[in-house]
């Protein structure tokens, strides 16, 4: 099991406090003050849509002494969420534990109790300075809505960042109120080890035959596993997929995926509410979907996808009048009462302590020479599944406004100390890899940042989305999947042109307003129309 951008660090953290997997839940419509420390939880974090629903409806100004829901971020690029922030704070991504841990100190100066003992030291972060003042009305507006915040962090940050983020939450009183934890029957933790062993299989020649249902390894795997050079050593290889892609080409066989709406199947929504998956058209073409492929690899005699979750829910139901409820379900689209149980978990710090030691706190410099990457999936594209999408392809970022293509994000700043401007092609190197990208500068980037986004760059896409920006999935290794340090960067004389609706709605170089003084305008009425060399007004 593997995905290049999944909440596993989400849940380790939760673990190394709680002893189990957990599922965090928010409520923001309950939520006084939100820190949101790197996370867009409304665009690119999992449950954006409720998200956004719930802060809109704590905007509402119900009341005089309520008043309105306060925000706050710490963020090292611009989002979306940024963007809706009442208070914002631009930081790089490798020092949000280090601002975390002065977050945690400013809370106990004021009388909230966070338990000591197994939180690390700060000692890494004593060059990094954050603004006192800042902390400390931040401190205070979180222990005035005691039990009313919320502390979120995204995905991209590590374990012991979700540690500590708990650890606040719990302490404010939020855990019951605001931010709530549901126990699922099982989730897949351990993806990059399962990953990792597996080109290890596959480089020892301990691996025959490897199926790969969906996914697109060979494109999207870390850099440092070379995971297309692994495949090969495969004497039989699979792939089911929608589409004849990047892995596709390398494998011995393709077999095509039927489509999520033509085929049967089951889910559960993150709160773990049953659901029956009906397909809205019969197959198009001669396809399988997933759970067919493996009812063959595992010789069931079923191999028709309804008879499959058909079985497989007449051992969930457990009842004489299955057809009825069956088909009671299907009417209703879920069952009730399935979701996971809430739980009020026990903090164990003695986890905090181990993940300490695995994620120690460096003081990492940040420079012209030491630059920080950013590795973050694509608001239209996501990782590069929906490449081949051309309204999502046209679609412009919400923030750059550009379309079609990726660029390397950095702050106005950054551009002047390296030289550079839009458009500049420039060279990325990180740990002994390279890629071209174009330069785009974005306000509200932290300095010597450098943000990429995932999901472009392909290759076998299909009509649509081959060959449209740049692959930064070559850059990214296995210890690093977020952010990295210590990159550099290197200027060419070459450009490249991207497209941008920043700029859409300007006057295209003719003046918005044309002014004079009244003496002139007496003595040349027509001034304004000759200002600038307009196309004659001709109907179509």
């Amino acid at each position: 099991c593997y995905e290049p951008v999944s909440d596993k660090n989400i849940y380790h953290g939760i673990r190394a406090l709680n002893g189990s997997v957990l599922i965090p839940e928010y409520d923001f419509s309950q939520a006084r003050v939100i820190l949101a420390v790197d996370a867009d939880f409304l665009g690119l974090e999992n449950e954006s849509i409720p998200a956004a629903r719930q802060f809109v409806s704590g905007r509402e100004l119900k009341s005089p002494e309520q008043g309105m829901n306060r925000l706050y971020v710490v963020e090292p690029l611009f989002t979306l969420t940024g963007a809706m922030a009442d208070h914002r704070q631009k930081l790089a991504r490798c020092r949000i534990p280090d601002f975390l841990l002065a977050l945690i100190q400013t809370l106990r100066n004021n009388g909230i109790k966070i338990p000591a003992g197994e939180i690390p030291a700060a000692a890494a972060a004593a060059e990094v300075e954050f603004d006192p003042h800042w902390l400390d009305v931040l401190a205070r507006d979180l222990i005035r809505s005691t039990g009313r915040s919320v502390i979120i962090t995204g995905r991209q940050q590590n374990p012991l960042v979700h540690a500590l983020v708990n650890l606040i939450n719990a302490a404010l009183g939020n855990i019951g109120h605001t931010v709530f934890y549901r126990q699922p029957h099982n989730i897949a933790l351990a993806e990059q080890d399962q990953l990792n062993n597996l080109v290890s299989g596959l480089n020892q020649n301990k691996i025959d035959t490897l199926i790969i249902l969906d996914g697109n390894p060979v494109y999207n795997a870390p850099a440092d596993l070379d995971f297309s050079s692994a495949l090969g050593k495969a004497k039989h290889s699979v792939h089911l997929s929608y589409y004849y892609d990047e892995t596709s080409h390398l494998t011995e066989w393709h077999l095509p995926l039927s489509h999520f709406l033509e085929s049967w199947s089951d889910a559960r929504s993150s709160a773990g509410t049953a659901s029956i998956v009906q397909p809205l058209i019969e197959p198009l073409y001669k396809s399988l979907s997933a759970i067919e492929m493996l009812a063959v690899i595992t010789g069931a005699k079923q191999i028709s996808g309804y008879d499959l979750v058909r079985e497989t829910w007449r051992g969930l139901l457990k009842t004489s009048e299955f057809e009825q409820e069956w088909r009671r379900i299907l009417h209703q689209g879920y069952l009730e009462n399935s979701e996971f149980p809430l739980i009020n978990p026990k903090l164990d710090l003695i986890g905090l302590k181990k993940l300490a030691i695995d994620y120690p706190l460096l003081n990492h410099k940040l420079d012209a020479e030491h630059l920080e990457i950013l590795f973050q999936p694509s608001y239209s594209v996501f990782d590069g599944r929906f490449a081949n999408n051309g309204w999502l392809q046209e679609l412009p970022d919400p923030v750059t406004k550009l379309a079609w293509d990726n660029a390397a994000l950095m702050s106005e700043n950054t551009a002047r100390r390296l030289g550079i401007k839009n458009e500049d092609l420039i060279v990325l190197e990180n740990k002994g890899r390279e890629q071209p990208f174009p330069v785009w500068i974005v306000p509200g980037t932290v300095d010597f940042s450098i943000a990429l986004d995932l999901g472009f760059g392909r290759t076998a896409a299909g009509r649509i989305g081959n060959q449209t920006g740049f692959n930064a999935y070559t850059l990214r290794t296995s210890n690093a999947l977020y952010f990295d340090t210590n990159a550099r960067l290197r200027r060419t004389t070459d450009t490249y042109k991207l497209a941008n609706t920043q700029h859409h709605g300007s006057m295209e170089g003719r003046p918005i307003i044309r002014e004079t003084s009244l003496e002139e305008f007496r003595r040349h009425p027509q001034f304004a129309g000759e200002m600038v060399e307009h196309p004659p007004l001709i109907s179509l």
